[in-house]
């Protein structure tokens, strides 16, 4: 990231739409992610301290999230596939059109966090506020955490049913977004799509204990699982399509609590969204979110949620026209086996 762009000049021109007499007096910048996280993309934790014609020694708390400049396999990867343009789309033309349709259902929680610019130019880039600073906490685990599924279950359920409202409603840029990042051919060639099966295998055939799976494994390999969740994710045959948020592992989600309960959720990262099968997301949702027995014994019921959330919020927003049928729902993840499979990877 160019920290020369990082300027008071720079944060100015970012307060300077809610209050003309801002005037920055410092600005501190740390690392805006952890050693274990593994974001593509640079992260900076920013705190603007500045002064207004009522009051001095203001707080404003930032995440700035940018484009790599260091040339490596993350910089490549990110400018090849344009995952940039897609989040800086998201916001600029996607999400005010979710605004408005949220102020008719009167929702209270935001679907995301507030972005005070998404450019392009002079370098991609988006600044966000700080929702650590708002009482949002990282999960610290991967799975067993339910009551967290269920509250991201809700805003992937209303992500969901408004870009399907809003599609039908004509908004056709959402169609725009069916050549995302996995309808590509160049994913598969990323090591860890390429690779993984055949470490996974070679792991499988060091250890005794699972000499049974192999040959089963080796089946599965050779039936090219890769191609296979390619051609599901350019929807081909399939009945339920709206806009997924592409990417929604527990890194890419932030929680609050109140009273010792989950409170609301925060999905973030909309740099692989795309158009195609609504089971991309909920497949997220069941195998990075729920633990195993939890998804054997209750994966229709969390099915059965999400559907019910879906359809509740196009009946707030009076959608007139044909609701998806929760037997098509399950008839897409039949189909979608294979990226069941690649997730589990």
């Amino acid at each position: 990231m160019d920290s020369k762009l990082l300027n008071a000049t720079f944060f100015e021109q970012i307060l300077l739409t809610d209050d003309p007499t801002v005037k920055v007096t410092k600005i501190i910048v740390k690392s805006g992610s952890d050693e274990i996280d593994h974001y593509g993309s640079e992260m900076l934790r920013i705190l603007v301290i500045y002064n207004n014609s009522k009051s001095a020694d203001l707080e404003l708390h930032l995440i700035v999230k940018a484009m790599p400049v260091e040339e490596g396999l993350k910089k490549t990867t990110l400018e090849n596939n344009k995952v940039f343009d897609v989040e800086v789309k998201v916001y600029k033309e996607v999400i005010p059109v979710f605004e408005k349709y949220l102020k008719l259902l009167n929702e209270s929680n935001s679907l995301n966090c507030k972005c005070f610019l998404a450019s392009m130019n002079p370098q991609p880039m988006l600044v966000f506020e700080d929702l650590g600073e708002k009482g949002f906490k990282r999960i610290v685990r991967r799975a067993g955490n339910k009551d967290v599924a269920m509250k991201a279950l809700d805003k992937i359920a209303k992500w969901h049913a408004l870009s399907f409202k809003a599609n039908a409603d004509g908004h056709q840029k959402f169609k725009e977004f069916s050549n995302g990042f996995f309808t590509k051919n160049d994913w598969k060639e990323i090591p860890i799509f390429k690779d993984g099966f055949k470490f996974f295998l070679e792991m499988l055939k060091s250890r005794q204990e699972f000499e049974a799976f192999v040959p089963k494994f080796e089946k599965y390999i050779n039936e090219d699982p890769l191609t296979k969740t390619q051609d599901a994710l350019k929807y081909k045959n399939m009945n339920w399509l709206v806009l997924n948020m592409g990417d929604i592992h527990y890194g890419n989600l932030m929680f609050s609590e109140k009273e010792g309960s989950v409170d609301d959720v925060m999905l973030f990262d909309y740099q692989l969204t795309f158009w195609g099968p609504a089971v991309s997301d909920l497949i997220y949702v069941l195998y990075m979110y729920i633990d195993s027995d939890e998804r054997i014994l209750k994966r229709d019921e969390i099915i059965y949620k999400y559907f019910k959330v879906f359809t509740e919020t196009l009946r707030g927003l009076n959608h007139s026209g044909e609701y998806p049928k929760l037997t098509d729902l399950h008839k897409d993840f039949l189909s979608f086996k294979a990226f069941g499979n690649n997730i589990l990877m």
